[in-house]
């Protein structure tokens, strides 16, 4: 597995952070199409509601016949990610279940 990029101190603005976490959902969309041209799954579980790795779900779904099942919070999950699941397991039906 590919290690994650180096951190770096987000300074007052955030420039530093944001570049990092696009750093972080282009990793994780690459890993999806690579894994899924390796055949490293049939489905796969995303626990995300964010967008960004719409084009690559898209394209492991529609063109490698991938399953895409989200584990999310129901009011957290992009309606465009909402899109391409098979699947949802939400969270919150389970929260009641966790040791308090």
């Amino acid at each position: 597995m590919p290690k994650a990029p180096l951190m770096k101190k987000t300074n007052k603005r955030g420039n530093a952070g944001e570049q990092m976490q696009k750093d972080v959902d282009v990793g994780i969309a690459m890993l999806i199409v690579k894994l899924a041209y390796q055949e490293n799954y049939d489905s796969l579980i995303l626990s995300s509601g964010d967008g960004d790795p719409e084009d690559a779900l898209s394209h492991v779904r529609e063109y490698l016949n991938k399953r895409i099942e989200l584990c999310v919070f129901k009011y957290s999950v992009s309606p465009d990610l909402q899109s391409h699941a098979y699947k949802f397991y939400w969270i919150n039906d389970s929260s009641h279940d966790v040791p308090k």
